[in-house]
C-alpha cells in the first residue's frame, strides 16, 4: 500500500506521542537506579529533544520504504536480486507480477500448451 508524506508525517507522530510518553514515565527510573539528578526542566527538554529526533527519524525510515528505495539498498547488499524472484502468477491473463517491485512481466506458454483462457464463440458452429 502506498502511503502519502502527510500520512507517513501523522503516523510517525502518534508512534512518537506514545515513545514520549513511555520515555517521559520511564525516565524518573532510569535515573534512580543509575543515580542521575534532573530537575523538572531538564526532564522536560531532554524527552523534547528526542521526541523531536524520533519524529524526524520515523519519517525519514517510512519515506525511505514507500519511495522502494529499500529495494536498492538490498540489492546492492545482496539480499534480493529481484530480476522478479517473487511473483503472482495471473493465468487467465498469461502474466505475472513481482511482489517486490511490481513489475508486469509476461508469462509465456510451452509451446504445445494451449491457452488458459479462450473463446468458446470459435468452437461453436
Amino acid at each position: 500500500m502506498k502511503q502519502s508524506k502527510l500520512t507517513s508525517l501523522v503516523e510517525a507522530g502518534i508512534n512518537t506521542a506514545f515513545g514520549f510518553a513511555v520515555s517521559f514515565a520511564v525516565w524518573p527510573l532510569v535515573a534512580a537506579v543509575t543515580g542521575v539528578t534532573y530537575s523538572t526542566g531538564q526532564h522536560w527538554a531532554i524527552t523534547g529533544i528526542f521526541t523531536v529526533v524520533s519524529v524526524a527519524r520515523g519519517y525519514a525510515v517510512r519515506r525511505f520504504f514507500a519511495g522502494g528505495f529499500h529495494l536498492l539498498a538490498l540489492r546492492i547488499a545482496g539480499l534480493r536480486g529481484c530480476p522478479h524472484e517473487t511473483t503472482v502468477k495471473l493465468s487467465s491473463q498469461a502474466l505475472k507480477i513481482c511482489g517486490d517491485c511490481g513489475a508486469r512481466i509476461p508469462w509465456e506458454l510451452k509451446p504445445d500448451q494451449p491457452p488458459v483462457v479462450t473463446n468458446n464463440r470459435d468452437k461453436r458452429k
